[in-house]
Order: structure tokens, then C-alpha cells, then sequence
């Protein structure tokens, strides 16, 4: 709480008068600041991907879409950052309705229409092989080559555009029929397929009536590329194990282990 109410001081000049640590991130600590803001202190970065430049680029991109509470501040170099707080939020209900389900196609298609062209490739298939390096895996399954094979064919055909990245319940904020993104650490420069499959993936979404609801509010009377999309479902189960197998790897933390446990469930399925 020291560090917490320092670090609102030296960002505003003023003393806290209650502080109260709240949901955050895995390499993150998140503070109530007088029942008004939320202070974030990143941990030391433990992900070598990490770039607070490019996360304070995507969040500021987002801000005028409303997909993101008010940015106060943000350190470009250590990620610090404050914002408002937004009172009575809730996450994605478990399993999702289709009604949330179809916020979240809303708002990521607003954010899609960010070209981000000043931002970072993401580079899914670059990144797969250095999640599997640091997890110890120096060889691919012939599956594994084929799908990051396909994702490559289809990130350089385009089109890239900002994407979150990292859909997960705890980063989809909902209020009275109104969605908010919130931790762009993993933003970037990237494929929108990799959103609509890190949504169902990373939620372990499995009904249907979601699935396609979510598709076709996102797609509308366009085509949804379903080959594409369950390719880039079953990508990101990989990639994302071998991420959490590399940072269990790196910290013995608990969390990162069950993370990888869930996501061979999800593989060994297909």
C-alpha cells in the first residue's frame, strides 16, 4: 500500500486518503485510489515481449472510441499508469450470454477500425517459437507447422490492424449495456482473427449459439472465414500453452501451470 500511495503522491501531488488493492493482471498490481481511480503497478517485466511504449500508443488510440476508462497517466517506461474508475462493472458471465457475447464483437470491431499503423507487428508465428523456446520445446508436431504455416499465409495477406490480443474475462469490463477493454500490454499491430479466436479460446467458450451469434454480429452480412478462424482457435491454444508453460518455467508460479494444464484440455480435444 506504501508503494501504491507514493506513487499516486508523485503522479498527482496529492496524498491518497484510502487505498485498496483490486482485481489485476498476472504481472500486475492494481489500486482503489479514494474510490475514483485505479493505479496499476507493473511487476518487473517477466515477458520479454512486453513494450509499455507500444501499450501506451494502443490505449491512447482506443480512448477516443470509449472502449477504455480515462487515462490520467502512463510511465512509457516502467507502465505505470492511473485511471478513472468506472463504479458497478462486472465481468463476462460464465458460461457468456449471447447478448455479452455480441458486445464484445461490437467493440472489438470499433478497435479493429484503428489501423495502428504507428504500433508493433504482433507477429503470432515469431512468437510461437520463442513461447516454445523458453518452455524448453526445440521441435513442432507436424500439426503445429501446418497451423503456424497457415497463420504466417494469412498475416502477411492482411489486413493487420490494432488488436488487443489478450481477450480474457478479467480485461472485459461490462456496465448497463456497455463494454470496456482494459490491459493493452499484448496490443498491437495484428490479424482481427486473432481477437475473435482469443475471445472464444480464452473464455473456453464451447456453445455454439455463441460462437456463431459472436461471428455474425462482428462479420454482419459479410462471410465469416470459419476454416480461418478455427485455424487461429486452435494456434493460440498453442501458442498460449507454451507461454504458460515457459513463464511456470521462469517463476515456478502456480497460476502459470494451471493456465498450460487448460490449454493442453483444449488441444488434446481437437
Amino acid at each position: 500500500m506504501n508503494e501504491a500511495r507514493r506513487a499516486y503522491r508523485t503522479i498527482t501531488g496529492l496524498d491518497a486518503t484510502t487505498v485498496t488493492q483490486i482485481h489485476g493482471g498476472l504481472n500486475s498490481r492494481n489500486y482503489l485510489i479514494d474510490g475514483a481511480f485505479v493505479l496499476r503497478i507493473k511487476e518487473p517485466s517477466i515477458d520479454a515481449s512486453y513494450d509499455p511504449e507500444t501499450e501506451a500508443k494502443a490505449e491512447k488510440a482506443a480512448a477516443p472510441l470509449g472502449l477504455t476508462p480515462t487515462l490520467l497517466h502512463f510511465d512509457r517506461k516502467t507502465g505505470l499508469k492511473l485511471t478513472s474508475f468506472i463504479p458497478d462493472t462486472r465481468f463476462l458471465l460464465t458460461p457468456p450470454t449471447v447478448a455479452d457475447a455480441q458486445l464484445v464483437a461490437d467493440a472489438i470491431k470499433k478497435l479493429h477500425g484503428l489501423k495502428g499503423s504507428n504500433l508493433l507487428s504482433f507477429d503470432a508465428t515469431e512468437r510461437l517459437k520463442s513461447y516454445a523456446a523458453a518452455a524448453g520445446v526445440t521441435t513442432f508436431a507436424p500439426v503445429e507447422l501446418k497451423l503456424a504455416a497457415h497463420i504466417r499465409k494469412l498475416e502477411m495477406a492482411g489486413p493487420l490492424v490494432l488488436c488487443h490480443n489478450d481477450l480474457v474475462r478479467g480485461n472485459l469490463l461490462f456496465k448497463e449495456g456497455r463494454l470496456y477493454l482494459i490491459d493493452y500490454e499484448y496490443a498491437s499491430r495484428n490479424h482481427p482473427l486473432f481477437d475473435l479466436a482469443s475471445f472464444v479460446t480464452e473464455n473456453n467458450i464451447d456453445d455454439s449459439v455463441v460462437i456463431d451469434a459472436f461471428l455474425h454480429r462482428y462479420y454482419g452480412e459479410n462471410p465469416i472465414p470459419k476454416t480461418d478462424f478455427g485455424i487461429y482457435c486452435r494456434f493460440l491454444d498453442y501458442l498460449w500453452y507454451y507461454w504458460a508453460q515457459g513463464m511456470y518455467k521462469k517463476t515456478g508460479q502456480s497460476v502459470y501451470k494451471t493456465i498450460a494444464h487448460v490449454k493442453h484440455q483444449r488441444i488434446a480435444r481437437h
